[in-house]
Order: structure tokens, then C-alpha cells, then sequence
């Protein structure tokens, strides 16, 4: 009888088993499902994760690596406290006199690198041609630490861009002017809230970068 009783027993526990594993196995399933929204989340990538602020070049020096006298050395004032110091392959393009006191916009959550020995800590967008290079440049009334807004793009910039996800890559592709010189993504222009859209002098239908 006992053997009788402990071989009705056995498959009883064994059902009980096989439904406690297939619980266990949803709720793996259910704590998955988060991580890849996360995860498709950070896929998306477009002109909202990178931070474009307006900034005014407050300095300009040659730098003083005589092997690097094509950088120039910026002071550019982002209305952070301090300015950042900002280095730009532009001594080719332009004057000293052409980039002091200029209103630009900077990319300016890119995680900061050293050229030449000096560290860089934001990028100067230009509209450029492999002969000429453009700023381009906010609207007037612009102040700095101003905003670059694209219409339909609300999302959060990243706080630092990171090099090894390469969103900065992507995004530059899409980025160009416009037959009216408008800076834009994907055609749209690049716009600071209330006084209108950012420019380069004459540049049309090239690259931003």
C-alpha cells in the first residue's frame, strides 16, 4: 500500500514541479521584456541626442605646436561660467579677426579629446566644401547658451556623447544646408526658439560637420 500510495504521489509532484517551472519561466520572460525596450530605445538615433548650443568665440590662438599651426586654439563662451576650450582645423579657412567675437554653434556633449596635446571640449559646426569652410551661424538676437532646436525631435540629448555607439556618425549624414543656405537634418531647418533659423553665409547644399 505504501508503494502504492508513493507512485500516485510521484506524478502529482512532478506536475507541480513542471507548472512551478513554467512560472518561473514567464516571469524571465516578463523581466526580459524591459531590457529590450531599453535596449531598441538606444537604437534610436536623430539629431535630439547631440546638444547644439550657440557659443561666441571669446579667444583665438594659433596652436602652439608648430606641427599643428592648421588648429586653431578657442575660447568659446557657451554661458556655462567658463568658456571651453574648443579646437578647429580652421587656420586654412579663416583669419584670427574672422573668428573673434563670432556667435557659432557648438556641439557641445561630445566626450572631450586631445589634439596635439590640448584638450578639445565641444566641436564648431561648419557648412564646408573641401575649398571653403563656412559657420554656421544662429539668427540674430541669439545669445549664447541658446538651444538648437529641429522641429519633430524632442527627444533628451545625451549627457556625453560616447565615441564607441558612433551616434554622432550617423547623425552627420543628415545633416547639410539647404538651397537657402539653412543649416538642416533630414531637411529640416535648424531653428533657435523664437528667432528663427541657423545659416551659413553662402554655402548651399553641402555638408554640416
Amino acid at each position: 500500500a505504501a508503494a502504492a500510495a508513493a507512485s500516485t504521489t510521484a506524478p502529482e509532484d512532478s506536475k507541480k514541479q513542471d507548472k512551478g517551472k513554467k512560472k518561473d519561466d514567464a516571469k524571465k520572460k516578463e523581466g526580459q521584456k524591459p531590457a529590450k525596450g531599453k535596449q531598441a530605445e538606444a537604437k534610436a538615433v536623430d539629431i535630439s541626442r547631440i546638444k547644439l548650443v550657440v557659443g561666441r568665440i571669446v579667444d583665438v590662438k594659433v596652436h602652439p605646436d608648430p606641427e599643428a599651426t592648421k588648429l586653431f586654439v578657442e575660447q568659446v563662451d557657451l554661458a556655462e561660467g567658463k568658456p571651453r576650450q574648443v579646437l578647429s582645423g580652421l587656420a586654412e579657412h579663416m583669419t584670427i579677426d574672422q573668428l573673434q567675437n563670432r556667435l557659432v554653434i557648438c556641439c557641445a556633449n561630445m566626450k572631450p579629446r586631445t589634439m596635439k596635446g590640448l584638450e578639445s571640449q565641444a566641436m564648431i559646426m561648419c557648412a564646408s566644401t573641401p575649398n571653403k569652410v563656412e559657420f554656421v551661424e544662429p539668427p540674430p538676437g541669439s545669445q549664447p547658451g541658446d538651444v538648437i532646436h529641429v522641429p519633430g525631435f524632442d527627444g533628451t540629448p545625451d549627457d556625453v556623447l560616447n565615441p564607441k555607439k558612433k551616434v554622432l556618425e550617423d547623425i552627420l549624414p543628415d545633416l547639410s544646408t539647404d538651397n537657402s543656405c539653412q543649416a538642416t537634418y533630414k531637411g529640416i531647418p535648424w531653428k533657435v526658439k523664437d528667432l528663427g533659423t541657423c545659416k551659413a553665409a553662402t554655402l548651399k547644399g553641402v555638408p554640416v560637420k
